[in-house]
């Protein structure tokens, strides 16, 4: 992935709000390595192309843009045990040292 956390939960929060993504978010979700395009196209059956015409009519709502997290976090999703071995090198220094989360002061 190439985006914060962050920025990635604003764009779902600004898709949940609007109830639907709209050409822009599919860019920015794109843009930032989330392939929301190709989850869709398989929700929908349809091909990567077909799926850029749905969201632009409207038809892709937040229900949709759901799911398809929730496929591409799942066990064997693309993003599927992510947080977990993210969490791993959060314990680790430059050199790949373990250190202790939480240091007494």
């Amino acid at each position: 992935m190439q985006a914060p956390v962050n920025e990635i939960a604003e764009l779902y929060g600004k898709a949940c709000v609007q109830g639907r993504l709209f050409a822009e978010d599919i860019n920015q979700l794109t843009g930032r390595g989330i392939p929301i395009i190709g989850e869709l196209a398989k929700q929908f059956g349809v091909s990567d192309s077909e799926v850029k015409k749905l969201v632009e009519s409207g038809r892709v709502g937040f229900p949709q843009i759901e799911q398809a997290f929730v496929n591409m976090t799942s066990q064997g999703g693309k993003f599927s045990g992510m947080m977990e071995a993210q969490s791993k090198l959060t314990n680790t220094n430059v050199r790949g040292e373990k250190q202790d989360p939480y240091p007494e002061s």
